[in-house]
C-alpha cells in the first residue's frame, strides 16, 4: 500500500505522455479543416488589414491570437504550428486533471476510475488536435474548475481570494478561447460571491482591508470582460452568426449528440437511446439520494451544482436569446464536467457504504461503468 502513490503517479505520468504524443501526431499528420482554413484567413489576411470576418463565429478570439504567434515564431504556416497552441493546451488539461484526482492516489482503482473518466474520451481528444478554440476553453475551463472546488472550505479569506482571482482569470481564458464558456465564469462568479456573502461574518473587513479591495477588483475587471464579450455576442447575433446548435431540447440537441459522438455509434434504434435514458435517470436520481441522505458534505455538492447551473444557462439562453442549444463541440465542456460528477458519486458511494468492506470501490466503479456504457 505504500507504493501506491508511487504507481498512481507513475501510471498517470504514462497515460499523459502516450495522449500528447497520440495529439501532436493527429495534429501533425492531418489534413485542415475548412473552418481551421477560415480561422487562418484572420491570422494572416489576404487583403490586408481589413478581415471581413472579424465578427464571425468561427472567430475564436484567443485561439486566433494564439495561432498568430505561432505563426509569427515559427515562420511556417504547417498543420502542427497553427495546431500548436492546442497541443499545448493539453497539457492545461492534464494538470487540471492531476490537481482534481491527485487527492486520490492512495486509492488506485478511484484514481484509475477518474482518469479514465476524465482523459479516455476520444471526441473530446480530437479538439486537441486542431486549430479551434475547444481544446484551449477546456484546459482553461478546467483548471478553472479546480481552483473552486479547492475553495471548498471558507476557513482563510487570503485563500478564498487567490482562488478567486485564478479561477476567474482561467474561466475567463477559457470563454474568449470559446464564447459559450462564458456560462461556466457567470456560474463560477455567482458560486464564489454567494460563498462570500454566506461566510463574511468570519471574516471581518477589519485587518484585511486590502485582501477585500482586491476582491472587489477582480470582480469589476471580470464583469468588464463579461460585459465585453456579451457586445462580441450581440454582434455575431446579429450577424445572424450563432445559428450552429440544436433546437431539439438539451436532452436530445446535447446530451444525446455528445453520447452519439463519444463512443462512435452508427444509429442502433430508438430502443438503444431509450435505454441510455433510463440509465441516465437512474444515476441522477442514485445522486439525488445520496445528496439528501448522507450526513457529511463533499465536493458532490458544489460539482452537482455546477453542472446544473451550466445545464440551467444552456436552457434560458435558448429561450430568452433564442441561441441554440449546445451540441458537438460547443457541448464538449459537459464531457469532463460530467466525467468529473461520476467520480465523486463513486467516491462518496464508497465511502457511504463502508470504509471496512476493501472490495465496495470496485462494485461502485463496475456499475458506475455499467450505467455509462448501458446497452
Amino acid at each position: 500500500m505504500k507504493h501506491l502513490p508511487t504507481v498512481s503517479v507513475f501510471v498517470a505520468a504514462t497515460l499523459f505522455v502516450f495522449l500528447f504524443i497520440y495529439v501532436a501526431y493527429r495534429a501533425s499528420n492531418l489534413a485542415f479543416t475548412h473552418d481551421e482554413c477560415n480561422t487562418f484567413s484572420y491570422v494572416k489576411p489576404s487583403d490586408g488589414a481589413y478581415n471581413p470576418y472579424k465578427h464571425s463565429a468561427n472567430n475564436h478570439p484567443l485561439n486566433t491570437w494564439l495561432m498568430r504567434q505561432s505563426y509569427s515564431i515559427t515562420g511556417s504556416s504547417s498543420e502542427l504550428a497553427l495546431r500548436f497552441p492546442n497541443v499545448l493546451a493539453f497539457l492545461v488539461y492534464s494538470l487540471a486533471v492531476w490537481l482534481l484526482l491527485k487527492r486520490w492516489q492512495k486509492d488506485l482503482f478511484l484514481f484509475l476510475f477518474g482518469m479514465v473518466l476524465m482523459l479516455l474520451n476520444p471526441y473530446l481528444l480530437d479538439f486537441f488536435s486542431v486549430a479551434r478554440g475547444y481544446g484551449l476553453a477546456m484546459g482553461f475551463g478546467l483548471l478553472a474548475v479546480y481552483f473552486y472546488l479547492k475553495d471548498d472550505d471558507f476557513q482563510n479569506i487570503q485563500f478564498f481570494a487567490r482562488n478567486f482571482f485564478f479561477s476567474m482569470l482561467f474561466s475567463l481564458l477559457a470563454a474568449y478561447s470559446n464564447f459559450i464558456l462564458i456560462n461556466l465564469n457567470i456560474a463560477l462568479l455567482m458560486f464564489f460571491l454567494l460563498k462570500l456573502l454566506r461566510y463574511h461574518d468570519q471574516k471581518p473587513l477589519k485587518g484585511n482591508i486590502l485582501i477585500y479591495i482586491g476582491i472587489v477588483l477582480v470582480l469589476a475587471l471580470d464583469i468588464h470582460h463579461i460585459r465585453s464579450i456579451y457586445n462580441q455576442l450581440l454582434v455575431l447575433q446579429e450577424n445572424k452568426e450563432l445559428y450552429f446548435g440544436g433546437q431539439q431540447g438539451f436532452v436530445v440537441s446535447t446530451l444525446r449528440v455528445l453520447i452519439h459522438r463519444s463512443i462512435y455509434l452508427s444509429y442502433y434504434g430508438e430502443v438503444f437511446w431509450q435505454r441510455i435514458y433510463y440509465a441516465i435517470l437512474i444515476v441522477f436520481f442514485g445522486l439525488i439520494t445520496i445528496l439528501l441522505l448522507r450526513k457529511n458534505q463533499s465536493q458532490l455538492n458544489h460539482i452537482f451544482a455546477l453542472l446544473v447551473t451550466m445545464i440551467a444557462a444552456a436552457v434560458l439562453q435558448f429561450y430568452l436569446f433564442q441561441i441554440p442549444f449546445p451540441t458537438e463541440r460547443t457541448s464538449l465542456f459537459f464531457i469532463p464536467l460530467a466525467g468529473l460528477t461520476f467520480f465523486q458519486i463513486g467516491v462518496d458511494l464508497r465511502n457511504w457504504v463502508s470504509s471496512s468492506f476493501n472490495k465496495t470501490a470496485w462494485l461502485v466503479g463496475m456499475f458506475l461503468l455499467s450505467c455509462l456504457h448501458y446497452p
